[in-house]
């Protein structure tokens, strides 16, 4: 591993010096961040500075590169030692914010070239306009060797605050929101910089880094107007209440044999545990308090809905009490709930209607919501349980698809009212892993919900 990590990061750059990625090191409390360009490192390069964590910044710029590549070896001695942290950004974005700067900057070969001469004759062709190298190498070879992480946490640029507390957290510093060199441009400009040859040229580019984390180019309104479009589609489904809430939860406790769902079961491993006088609990699409009213020993209890209580009839369901608050939503913004308040999360027959990108918004947002350890049970749709368990013809026909494969594969398409959207375990858990929650099971209900799984995390 150390040899690796040497050849990684002390390499000689097409002048012949040796090029040393910046780090910022300290030491005494065993803490290394490794600065990649244009993901808020100056920011985080502030913070530990006022905390005293900057014992030596290791970067190619006004250095005894022999010095300091004697430094860094002696650290290397000891990698295992330290917490090693580093942010990573949608690469999109990041060659969009490099632009920005490098076509400002009067005396280079980049003033004032165009975005598109910029990928192709300097991105593209690993030009040697800047020293530090990690601007045009894939992120993906910065932050792995042998195809597992170097580092400790790996941060996510647009998930910046949550993971910067994160960080804070693990090293004993206080947060504070101190951002330099904040750029002007907002992601809505990915649509407009980019054409179809770009995003090949950037995708063949950083092959390895789009596979691993995932980036997607996305138009902001775009995005904006898919979300709010999705919400819409719940109003005209769900208005006057689910069965669950219709008819009481009394009359659903056997097992519903049409879909092989035992709430009973689901209440017994999924709820009565986790659920004390001290709880928080929120409940995202908690509709007519089905599942909440069974959760009255908590603290405090927050059910979310898009339609209003007058709709889903909550309040004939559940009775009224200063514990119980109810939120209607129009967005997966979760700005109503406060900070590092809620100890649990329950969500059912909800997630399994909510776009890949709409859940991936929504886990973003709630992550800073939840107090740490929080224990959270969110069903979800999977095509192979279903598969196994029921076979598809049946769900094709109940939920009035014909295209089998569209049902399947389109699992980010556009709403439709009562639609389910089949990303499966395995995609939702790579959600998890990218905004920092552990799975703890990804089916905890396993037999007694043969139509779907429900994930157990907790942040």
């Amino acid at each position: 591993m150390k040899d690796k990590i040497i050849e990684k990061f002390c390499r000689l750059d097409e002048l012949g010096k040796t090029l040393l990625t910046p780090f910022v090191i300290s030491k005494e409390r065993k803490v290394i961040f490794f600065h990649i360009g244009k993901t808020g490192g100056s920011s985080i390069y502030n913070l530990l500075q006022k905390n005293n964590l900057d014992d030596c910044i290791l970067s190619n710029k006004k250095l005894d590169y022999n010095a300091k590549v004697e430094y860094f070896l002696d650290v290397v001695d000891n990698w295992d030692a330290y917490y090693k942290f580093t942010f990573v950004r949608n690469k999109y974005d990041q060659l969009i914010s490099l632009y920005h700067m490098s076509k400002n900057m009067s005396k280079t070969l980049l003033y004032g070239i165009s975005f598109e001469k910029f990928i192709k004759e300097h991105v593209c062709k690993n030009s040697i306009f800047y020293p530090n190298y990690d601007y045009w190498i894939d992120q993906y070879f910065l932050t792995m060797i042998d195809d597992k992480p170097i580092f400790n946490f790996i941060g996510q640029f647009q998930n910046y605050e949550n993971d910067l507390r994160e960080v804070c957290d693990q090293i004993n510093i206080k947060y504070e929101d101190i951002r330099v060199n904040v750029g002007g441009y907002k992601k809505s400009e990915q649509g407009s910089c980019y054409n179809e040859e770009l995003k090949q040229l950037v995708n063949q580019k950083f092959e390895s880094e789009m596979k691993y984390y995932n980036w997607k180019l996305e138009n902001s309104g775009c995005q904006e107007k898919k979300i709010r479009n999705e919400i819409e589609s719940f109003y005209s489904l769900w208005e006057g209440g689910t069965t669950l809430s219709k008819y009481g939860w009394e009359a659903c406790l056997e097992p519903r044999l049409e879909n092989g769902v035992n709430l009973e079961k689901i209440e017994e491993i999924c709820i009565l545990p986790y659920i004390n006088n001290e709880s928080v609990v929120l409940e995202i699409g908690t509709n007519g308090g089905a599942w909440l009213k069974r959760m009255m020993k908590a603290k405090k209890l927050i059910g979310t809905d898009v339609l209003g209580p007058e709709h889903t009839g909550f309040f004939n369901n559940v009775p009224k009490s200063d514990k119980i608050k109810y939120i209607q939503v129009d967005d997966f913004s979760c700005d109503e709930l406060e900070k590092d308040s809620i100890t649990y999360l329950f969500s059912y027959d909800v997630f399994c209607h909510i776009s890949y990108s709409g859940t991936e918004e929504y886990l973003k947002n709630l992550y800073p919501k939840l107090k740490k350890g929080a224990e959270c049970f969110i069903m979800i749709a999977d095509p192979d349980k279903y598969i196994d368990q029921n076979g598809q013809y049946k769900l094709m026909t109940s939920a009035g698809f014909v295209d089998w494969g569209l049902f399947v594969d389109d699992y980010d398409g556009d709403p439709v009212a009562g639609r389910w959207y089949f990303y499966g375990i395995d995609r939702f858990g790579a959600l998890l892993n990218k905004y920092h929650y552990k799975i703890i099971s990804k089916d905890v209900i396993g037999e007694y919900d043969k139509r779907s799984p429900i994930v157990h995390f907790k942040k």
